[in-house]
């Protein structure tokens, strides 16, 4: 599980990519994606995510959250996306996002208590073990031409 969700992206900026994982091959973001509703947005974010998902296992887990997955792809939101419903899977959503708020706000405005450093201390000692599996489709972002 991420500790925290990647950041999202500003797609109005971006030129298309291609994602390759297994046999499949996504080209990110969509053509013509400003067009679509906020439903349909969230319906092709999902779509990519899980096809991701599936294509880098050899199953799909059956125990897989939705607010997991989605906050794995997070960064593949486009904007103007319809929220997510997430039923009863917020405690660990919550968790992860307020992990993210938290470096968030300590980037803005620096430590302001041994507890904000303690904090740091702690996801720096946990990034030997974080999930890696999305780091390809970070660094195709990153090498985008228009980034």
């Amino acid at each position: 599980m991420p500790l925290l969700a990647p950041a999202r992206r500003d797609w109005k900026k971006e030129m298309q990519f291609t994602i390759t994982e297994g046999s499949t091959l996504i080209h990110w973001p969509p053509e013509e994606w400003s067009k679509m509703t906020p439903d349909q947005k969230l319906l092709t974010w999902k779509y990519a995510a899980m096809t991701l998902e599936t294509e880098a296992g050899s199953r799909m887990n059956p125990a897989l959250e939705r607010s997991y997955l989605l906050d794995k792809f997070n960064m593949l939101a486009l904007p103007g996306t319809a929220e997510p419903a997430y039923g009863g899977e917020m405690i660990s959503r919550k968790a992860r996002y307020y992990n993210y708020e938290w470096l968030r706000q300590l980037a803005i405005h620096g430590y302001k208590s041994t507890a904000d450093e303690e904090f740091v201390e702690m996801v720096e000692g946990s990034m030997s073990r974080r999930d890696k599996s999305t780091d390809d489709v970070l660094r195709r972002i990153h090498s985008s031409p228009a980034y």
